[in-house]
């Protein structure tokens, strides 16, 4: 299965990821958009993803060791579930 992922951290990158989702269906795209979201992310932003027709995910931040600048990432939940249109 094929499928496209983004990572969504803040809010103000709400319309980012539902731009994407419209872009990727007026393309064509068949394949799901899923999208990890951490907990900074709202129950009303996870439904209007849903609506949209992503696959939510939800992941714990990893914040950089030491003092460095680092790079942001994240790691799945366990137990996740997956949401949105089947």
């Amino acid at each position: 299965m094929n499928a496209w992922v983004t990572l969504l951290t803040q809010p103000d990158y709400l319309i980012g990821v539902r731009t994407l989702r419209a872009s990727l269906a007026a393309s064509g795209s068949t394949a799901p958009l899923v999208v990890m979201v951490t907990e900074g992310i709202d129950e009303q932003a996870r439904r209007l993803l849903q609506d949209d027709g992503c696959l939510l995910r939800d992941v714990a931040p990893l914040r950089p060791s030491g003092g460095g600048g680092g790079r942001r990432t994240a790691t799945p939940t366990p137990g996740s579930r997956r949401c949105g249109r089947s």
